[in-house]
């Protein structure tokens, strides 16, 4: 289970990132 959290976290926190940075680059421009 907490393997599973782990995964989760690694694999939803830099899509979020990522998705964050592209939202800041399509205000700024």
């Amino acid at each position: 289970k907490l393997i599973d959290e782990y995964n989760y976290v690694a694999i939803t926190l830099p899509a979020l990132q990522k998705e964050k940075k592209r939202k800041n680059e399509a205000k700024n421009n």
